[in-house]
Parts: structure tokens; sequence; C-alpha cells
């Protein structure tokens, strides 16, 4: 039925004449007992299904699903509002209409024998097309019109289809036997608390539903396929939309799959609207299947790309991305593959549809392509696949705003190599340049001796230099060089001097370490002087001056634009913990413009192909991703402060203290330079409670936490270590505004 004709029906109420029947007899109900203490007051619920048929829609899938669920919620019985058979059958052949008929009604006893609580009957057009049909109902079901007590309340039940005795539909509004039963049963009725009206099409004539006025009134009608509701006269009327039958479906149109509940303290009665498919059993995310889809994901998070050793180049190598569906429905979406420009990677196919049967497995095959340098570092500017398959539970939800379907895997990740062909040699190789630390003390002086092993089976040529920007510090010998053979070990000797402040030590030297094999570079790396500050540096903050931007950075990701030339450079983050400065320097600028707080962060990452990037949504847990991390202390305080989260990715986390539920406008963007990644951050001044006056002390502190491959690259850093927590603003630093 076309929505503006249903809604224009409201205002044409019915005023047809009926042909009488008899009395009714018992209730038409599936399930013969009665309700058990009908006449007890006390709270209930009932369930009500609504239009079965209708448009071309059969009801069957969408049925089973809604009785599996109204059975999950067990009320105290079911009840409809008709339209339960396809019906429309013609009655010219006796022999075929009674059959067809028949196996209908049977099919439909059946349907609604599922439920574990008694079904009341409620008959539309579709259950009563012409007269023929009307007779079996009452011969199935006795009289179609009816009323039933529960718990102190009234139950009526009406039919608006009846034919005469000619074989013409006639409706309800004069069907005087049907409204002298309805006035003689609501009479007797007098004394309860409420009273429940179902019947098919809307609405009866006043003279049917002025019956109802005095007393406390419930309505539930169907017919429309679209829901609505209003009081009208006191009475609540409810339109129900569809458990099967056609529709258009359009949730804020009124049409969307669904039975209602309905809750009664015995005087008052709340309806509530269940989608079907919104109602799970309880053991559907038991813990056998939480575990496989979490393996499972993780798994898909974890694309490799097996690499042949020493090869010059990698042409159609297959991978695989496995993906499983532990749950009795089906799963359904895509897997993308997007290549970064400048990337010397392929990936084929591009794009790859996903359909995972109930309880299966699935392995997505693809193939990789790549110019591969085998002394180098694996390749930056990997490929990223994104993943979107959805779990279809049932044909609707609970969610107004999704059509269904629930994220079974909706994630990002990075095709990494399985290994580089020289990668574990070269990592064996960096680690003889971080020996454990010294305590860093007054008057420090420690000779350091390094023992480096040539892994490979050529020789090794290493030429080491210490970089030094800190006149505290003097490192002796300035650079030496070793030439290992193949398997054989080199040592080179230093010696470290400091003659300075606790708050003077840092930045560190760093030893910059240039290898070479067969010809080929393979390392182009520094590493910082491996002390122990922890004990030195307790108690020093670190301090610097906040100064007004000539130009506004462009917030694009990119660090070298105009903008950032006056900001001020606070170099050489420490480990959060105050021991030492980290393996991979973090540079962070800061600046002010008339509106708000700029921070760039430039963070170098040799293994940037295997960032943590697992947080996908604003406010998720981005701290445990590869991330950075600004601490504002506006008033200065040292009380209340802000804090602001991006990941590598680019998803972010905003909070207030710890309170991760307040939320304030702030922008941040992600770069790609070639030695890492950067950060560019916008903070308006209004998000933090207005702009400084020159000469605020504001608390301020930076952090960043770098995950990728795991333990032996985690590291935590900050430009004024907290000493344990990051929320400490007592440890914060200091920004002067100028």
């Amino acid at each position: 039925m076309p929505k503006l004709m249903r809604f224009a029906i409201v205002a044409a109420l019915l005023s047809l004449a009926s042909f009488a029947w008899a009395e009714p007899l018992t209730p038409p109900q599936h399930k013969g007992a009665a309700v058990a203490d009908a006449n007890q007051p006390g709270r209930f619920k009932f369930a009500i299904i609504t239009d079965l048929w209708g448009a071309q829609r059969p009801g069957d899938t969408i049925l089973d699903e809604a009785v599996k669920e109204i059975n999950r919620l067990d009320p105290d019985f079911v009840i409809c509002v008709g339209d339960l058979i396809k019906g429309y059958v013609d009655p010219k052949d006796p022999a075929k209409f009674s059959d067809t008929v028949t196996r209908m009604w049977e099919k439909l006893d059946a349907d609604v024998g599922r439920f574990k609580r008694p079904f009341y009957y409620v008959f539309g057009n579709h259950d009563s097309s012409n007269a023929d049909q009307e007779r079996v109902i009452r011969e199935r079901y006795g009289t179609p019109y009816y009323s039933f007590d529960h718990k102190g309340c009234h139950f009526v039940v009406l039919f608006t289809e009846p034919f005469d005795a000619a074989g013409q539909w006639l409706g309800i509004n004069k069907d005087d036997a049907q409204i002298a039963w309805l006035e003689k049963d609501l009479a007797a009725s007098r004394t309860a608390a409420h009273t429940f009206v179902f019947f098919h099409q809307p609405w009866p004539a006043p003279r049917v539903m002025d019956l109802f006025k005095d007393r406390p009134t419930t309505v539930y009608a169907g017919h429309w396929h679209s829901y609505t509701q209003f009081v009208k006269d006191g009475v609540d009327y409810h339109v129900l939309s569809s458990t099967g039958g056609g529709i258009e479906p359009d949730f804020f149109g009124g049409e969307f799959y669904h039975y209602a509940v309905v809750s009664s303290d015995g005087k008052e009665a709340s309806t509530a609207l269940v989608r079907v498919g919104a109602v799970v059993a309880d053991d559907f995310l038991n813990q056998t299947r939480l575990d496989a889809l979490r393996e499972a994901r993780i798994s898909a998070r974890n694309v490799l790309v097996p690499v042949p050793r020493n090869s010059p180049v990698l042409v159609n190598q297959p991978f695989e991305v496995r993906l499983a569906n532990p749950f009795a429905i089906p799963a359904k979406g895509t897997c993308e593959w997007t290549i970064p420009p400048g990337s010397l990677w392929t990936v084929t196919p591009a794009k790859a549809d996903v359909l995972i049967e109930p309880g299966r497995d699935l392995v997505l095959k693809f193939s990789a392509g790549c110019l591969i340098d085998p002394f180098a570092t694996p390749p930056t500017l990997l490929p990223r696949m994104k993943l979107s398959v959805l779990g279809n539970r049932a044909l609707t939800t609970h969610s107004p705003l999704v059509a269904g379907l629930d994220p079974l895997y909706d994630l990002t990740a990075s095709l990494a190599p399985d290994r580089w062909p020289y990668g574990s040699n070269l990592d064996a190789l960096r680690r003889a340049f971080s020996p454990k630390p010294v305590p860093l003390a007054a008057d420090f002086r420690h000779a350091y001796s390094l023992d480096v092993k040539n892994p490979w089976d050529k020789p090794l040529a290493l030429v080491l230099t210490w970089e030094n920007a800190n006149p505290k510090w003097a490192v002796s010998p300035a650079t030496e060089m070793l030439s290992p053979d193949g398997g054989d070990t080199g040592t080179v000797k230093f010696e470290a001097q400091f003659l300075g402040k606790p708050e003077e030590a840092f930045p560190l030297p760093r030893l910059v370490v240039k290898a070479t094999l067969e010809g080929q570079a393979i390392l182009d790396e520094s590493f910082p002087l491996a002390v122990d500050a922890t004990g030195f540096f307790t108690g020093v903050k670190r301090t610097a001056k906040l100064r007004e931007l000539k130009a506004r950075p462009a917030l694009d990701g990119s660090l070298d634009d105009y903008g950032w030339q006056d900001a001020t450079l606070l170099d050489g983050l420490i480990d959060c913990d105050g021991r030492g400065e980290p393996l991979q320097p973090t540079r962070v600028k800061v600046g002010a413009t008339s509106d708000g707080l700029w921070v760039a962060f430039s963070c170098r990452e040799p293994k940037r192909n295997l960032l943590r990037t697992k947080a996908l949504a604003h406010d998720g847990a981005v701290w445990e991703d590869d991330s950075v991390e600004i601490f504002v202390d506006p008033a200065g305080d040292r009380k209340s402060y802000y804090q602001f989260i991006v990941n590598a990715a680019g998803v972010t986390y905003e909070g207030k203290e710890k309170d991760g539920a307040w939320n304030g406008p702030w922008e941040a963007r992600i770069g790609w330079p070639k030695d890492g990644w950067s950060a560019e951050v916008f903070i308006p001044w209004t998000t933090l409670g207005g702009k400084p006056a020159a000469g605020t002390k504001m608390g301020f502190n930076v952090a960043r936490n770098r995950v990728v491959t795991g333990r032996d690259d985690e590291e935590s850093s900050a430009w004024s270590p907290t000493l344990g927590t990051s929320h400490n603003p007592e440890k914060f630093g200091q920004l002067i505004v100028e």
C-alpha cells in the first residue's frame, strides 16, 4: 500500500455494514491451555507479531528469527494483528480452494506452534480475503472476535474483515452483532485495570472506538506495514509495521521488520519495538567463538609475503589472507589493497569480494611484486589492506542507522615481508651498538668497549663517527674504522666524559654507524651514548619558550613549510624514567598563533613498515600503538591538564586528566618523510580554556610511544621524564609564553 494512502486513511474512518454471526466461543489460540493466573493482578509482558504477508514478501525467514527471539524473551503469551497467510485464493474451484487454504493455515499453525507460550490469533484481509476464507477461519478457530483476561487486565480482539451473506466485504463499523457483543463485553469488564485492543485494519469508526474512551486503553493494529503511534481521546494507538510482510526498508519512514514487547504493572502499559535480529542467544558470543575470532583478527592483521633470499626482484610472489567465521551466520564484505604513491610494491588483485559461510574458514589468495635490495632495510611505503566484512545476524538489526550488519572484520593492515634477505643480520649488528647503559654521575668518565661481530660471510666495512652537539660532553676518538672478515669480531674502544649540570646532560652524543658489504651500503643509523641518568635527572624540569609563529603552518603532516621556521625546538626526548635517550630519536617543535597551539613531531623509524596502528576508532587505545602524546597544563597549576594523542594512522584521542569521556576540538595530520613518520597538531586556545597571557608558565610535555615489531623495539620517551606514569603534572616541563 502506498505510504501517502496509508496516512490518508487515518482521516477516513470506516463506516460500513456487516453481517451478524453467532456469539464467539473460546478464544482462538494455538495452545489450548489458558494462561495461568489470568485474573491475579501483577506484572506481566506479552509479545505482538505484525503482518507476515503483503507486497510479495514471504514471512518465513523473518518470522523464524522472530519466534526464536521472542522465545528467548519468554513473554506470558504472544498475539498478532493479522495477515498471517498469503490468502487471496479464488474459491471458484472448491477442491483446489480448500486444499490451498488448508495448507496455508497448517503452515502458519506449525510456524506459530514453535512459540513456547500461548499464541492468540487476530485475522486480517489476507486471512479473510473473501467470504469462503472467512468461513474457513470460523471452522478452524471459532468466531474471529473474542476477549480474555490476564493479570487483572482485559484483552479484546476485533475482526475488521467480515463479509455479508452475499459475499460482499463490509467491515466492522455496522456489524451490529460484533458491536453489541463488544458493548456487553466491556460492560462486564468495567473493573479491568487496563484494556488492550487488537485488530488489523486502522481504524474503526467512532461508533466502535468511542466505547473505549472512558477506560485506560491501548490499541494495536497493522495493515499499513508502516509504524506510527498517536494518542486520541486518551487512547494510545500503535500501527505496527512488519514481521515479514513486504516493506521498502526505511526506518525513519516507519518501515522496518520488528515485533513489539508490551510490559505492564497491571495498570500502565509500556510498548517496546524490537527489530528482528536484535535479541541474541546468550551463547552466541561464547568464549570459544570470541577466542577464535580474536585469533583470526590477529592473523588477518599480520599479512606476510614470503621473500626469497638474495633475489633482486619479487615477481608474482603468492601470499594469503586467512579469515575465519566461527558464528552461525554468513559474513560478507571486501578486501581491498591500496598502494602509496612512490611505492615499489604491487598487489594483484587489488580487490577481492569476501563471503565466509557460517562456521567456515576462507583463504584469500593474492600475489605481490617488488624491486628488492637484499642488503638494505625493507622498503617502506608498503601496500595497505582494508578489510571490511560484515556479519548478517538477521535481515534487520536493533540499530536504526545500520541495515542489519555488524562488523566481523573492520581493520587495516600493512603487507609485510616475512623476512628481508639480510634483515635479521642487520638487527644483530645493531645490537652491538646498544650496550648496557652506564649510570651517569657527577664528573662522569667511562671507557666503552664494543665487540662488533660480522654476521655475514663477506668482509664488512664499518665507519663509526661520534656526533656531539652538546659542549658538556666529550667523546674520543671521534672516528674509528673496523673491517672484520666474515664471521669475525672486531673491537672498538672510546672514552666519554661529562662535565655539567643534570639538565645539561641532553642531548647525548650519538654514534653514527655506516656499514657496507661488498660495496653495498647496508646500514646508516645513529645510536645514543649508553648512559642511565635516572638518579642524575630526578627533580629537573625542562623549560622552553613558546614563541609566536610569523606564518601559519599548513596542517598537512609535512614539517618543511615556512611556518615552522620560528618554532622552538624541543630536541632530545628522554626515556620516560629518565635513564637515557631512546634508540630512535624524536624531534619536536612548538609554536603559537593567535588562535591556538602548534606542535610538530618528527619520528625517526627505520622499521616504518612494521608500525603498529591497531586502534581504528576515535578515543580508542591509541597509546598502545606507535603514537605521540601532548600534555598541556594551561594554568601551570600542576593539577588540571589536557591530553592529546595521535597514532601513526592518524587516529586520535583526547581527555582531561584521566577522563577519556572529555572531548574538545583539535586537529592532527600524519606525514611520511623518508626516514620515519611525522605528526602535525593544532589545538585551538578555546579547547584549552583561552589564550594564555604573555609570561604564563604553562605545564607542558610531549611523549612518543614506539611499539613496532615488539619488545626489542619498544621505547617510551618524553621531553620531561615523568619517572613513572605519564599522568604526573608535577613532572611536566614548562613553556613560557612570550
